[in-house]
């Protein structure tokens, strides 16, 4: 059972890791005043989690 749970672990901060690497992303292209579609396209984050990036 504790290596399940090292796994999970390791497996949500893997993740945890990578939205925040898209939402950096996400940010640096508003920044260029890219449109949020592309800004979807190319980070995978949902157009309603960019827009909150804006806020």
């Amino acid at each position: 059972m504790k290596e399940d749970e090292i796994r999970a672990g390791l497996a949500d901060a893997k993740a945890e890791g990578a939205m925040s690497k898209a939402k950096e992303t996400a940010l640096s292209m508003l920044a260029d005043n890219m449109p949020v579609e592309t800004i979807s396209k190319y980070t995978g984050l949902l157009i309603k989690e960019i827009s909150a990036l804006q806020k």
